[in-house]
């Protein structure tokens, strides 16, 4: 598949993206193909802005939702090397702040801490940096749908690193749950969804700084091996 090579290369680069470097209409058709859709238009990107900074922030200050990624969240590199599988939060700055008590999974869940308040404000910035944007849509939410909208997403962003483009996707505003429900209206108004039509993947489109890949298991974590008891 010509998009083979891609594979040990694509990221999820969450950064803000570079606002003089503008996405070209030929670069985005060349992602989505017939795997979705996609705009540059500063008429749709702009308030996709605002919708997507404000889902971040409705997921932050809803304590339930925010805690599903506090307890994911592997701090400084210790933590990382012991749990290759969260969010990682590293860097000079953090493994200096965890070392003088400064950052820790309470205060990233207090919403009046100063890390909290941090965290939530590059959250927004980063989300409000949409200079292009691509999504998936399917007729109805069924699990078939759903598995191969993220194969279609897959190869999405697989042609995006071939371009040397940077995509992140953004699944705040598509959760289901009651706090979201404002954002989910809105993202399916604005991406023109049809009644019954589900967005089942969206995704932000830049320039962004060149990222690592992100740390995993080793391959042995994930296969269970057949017991030898009993011959």
């Amino acid at each position: 598949d010509r998009l083979y090579p891609q594979i040990p290369k694509r990221r999820s680069t969450k950064s803000v993206y570079d606002p003089a470097r503008s996405v070209s209409s030929e670069h985005l058709r060349r992602i989505v193909g017939d795997e979705g859709m996609g705009s540059n238009d500063a008429a749709l990107t702009v308030p996709l802005a605002g919708i997507l900074a404000n889902a971040v922030t409705t997921e932050m200050r809803t304590p339930r939702t925010h805690l599903e990624s506090v307890r994911l969240m592997r701090i400084g590199s210790a933590e990382i090397d012991r749990n290759p599988d969260g969010i990682q939060l590293k860097g000079p700055l953090i493994e200096a702040a965890q070392l003088v008590g400064f950052v820790d999974r309470a205060q990233l869940a207090d919403p009046t801490s100063e890390p909290f308040k941090q965290g939530l404000e590059d959250f927004q910035k980063m989300a409000s940096s949409v200079p292009a944007a691509f999504w998936i849509a399917t007729p109805d939410n069924s699990r078939a749908n759903q598995l191969e909208a993220g194969r279609r997403y897959v190869r999405a962003n697989l042609g995006a690193t071939a371009l040397g483009l940077s995509v992140h996707p953004m699944s705040q505003a598509l959760q289901e749950y009651p706090e979201m429900a404002g954002a989910f209206e809105d993202v399916h108004r604005l991406l023109g969804a049809r009644e019954g039509e589900r967005i089942q993947m969206l995704a932000r489109v830049g320039y962004g700084e060149g990222v690592d890949p992100a740390p995993r298991w080793p391959l042995a974590k994930h296969i269970q091996q057949p017991s030898t008891e009993g011959g």
